[in-house]
């Protein structure tokens, strides 16, 4: 129901605006009852409403793009590695000249990452790129740090087609002189960077490691220990070499193992830097042919 507001009369122009009433508009509700309109409130609150709103929304999509961004990477490591040899252990080898098995092959580490007990939620990841004038940069040297408190996790891709016997070798020597143009400094015997003896750990794990989530409290569990090496066997001499025994690695299958004190060995000490040309220290995969 609306009411009638009759208009001013000419003597009433002259008055001042403020004191012309206007009359609130009164609306019919369904049940017959009436509601005074204030246009002025209903707007902020409806302004209020749409604020809040959009930041609700902004929110969740957010939160829905950092879970689909960590669900991604999650996935893409999980990736499984497919083999690209399919029907090559069906080929019927030649029987009328003696086979001639193929010579060994190494594999460098994909991964190599240290955790700390003594700081368990701490990740400990390496600077693996750096930004240059020309682009950015991914170098390949693998540090190891093997202490008291702090052990190495590395990963290999086992690689090749029927090159799955796989021995564990870590090679010590030194370093090329500098006249050589590729010195990396002094051996780790003459700097007395390895002392103590180390356990060699193979891990429950047969994916590919997160560097930026791994740390002492994520670890992958110990399955069994593959050796021991005591690096005083090395002292005084110019090289030295530390391999497991020999066993079986599927093609493309991941490897991680653990580098760490062994127990009750408060001295032991290991830390070297591994670049990709001439390394004077070196973990690597050695594989043969399982063929023949």
């Amino acid at each position: 129901m609306s009411f009638y507001t009759p208009l001013p009369q000419d003597e009433e122009l002259d008055k001042p605006r403020d004191s012309i009433i206007l009359c609130e508009c009164k609306q019919t509700k369904s049940d017959g009852s009436y509601w005074t309109g204030k246009p002025a409130r209903w707007a902020v609150l409806a302004f209020i409403a749409s604020i809040t709103c959009t930041l609700l929304n902004l929110s969740f999509l957010l939160l829905q793009k950092e879970n689909l961004s960590n669900n991604i990477k999650s996935s893409r490591i999980r990736l499984e590695n497919p083999s690209s040899y399919i029907g090559l252990d069906k080929v019927v080898h030649n029987t009328t000249s003696p086979p001639v098995p193929p010579k060994p092959i190494s594999a460098w580490p994909d991964f190599a990452e240290q955790i700390a007990e003594s700081s368990p939620s701490m990740v400990l990841h390496q600077v693996d790129r750096h930004f240059t004038y020309f682009g950015t940069a991914y170098p390949t040297d693998r540090k190891f740090r093997i202490a008291l408190d702090v052990s190495t996790v590395v990963q290999f891709r086992v690689r090749d087609f029927g090159m799955e016997k796989c021995t564990l070798t870590l090679s010590m020597g030194i370093a090329p002189p500098p006249t050589s143009g590729h010195h990396h400094g002094r051996s780790l015997s003459e700097s007395a960077m390895a002392t103590g003896s180390i356990d060699v750990w193979q891990l429950d794990q047969a994916h590919r490691l997160d560097p930026e989530h791994l740390s002492w409290n994520n670890r992958p569990s110990r399955r069994h220990l593959f050796a021991t090496w005591d690096l005083a066997e090395m002292q005084g001499q110019p090289t030295a070499s530390f391999r497991t025994t020999e066993f079986l690695c599927p093609s493309t299958e991941i490897l991680t193992f653990e580098l760490a004190c062994a127990a009750g060995n408060p001295s032991c000490h290991l830390e070297f830097a591994q670049p990709r040309e001439q390394p004077h220290s070196a973990l690597f995969l050695i594989q043969r042919s399982s063929l023949y």
